[in-house]
């Protein structure tokens, strides 16, 4: 499978001035009531 990376487009000049929309899973723990557990992934993105 080949993937296009936002990096390799910003490199190419291909993503300037348009606008992007990036989707991000991150599939955070959360206990009970819904509160997150966990929030590494969160800071690393």
């Amino acid at each position: 499978m080949n993937f296009i990376r936002f990096s390799d487009l910003c490199a190419q000049g291909r993503a300037q001035g348009q606008r992007v929309f990036i989707r991000a899973d991150l599939n955070v723990p959360q206990d009970d009531s819904g509160a997150i557990t966990e929030d590494t992934r969160i800071r690393a993105s």
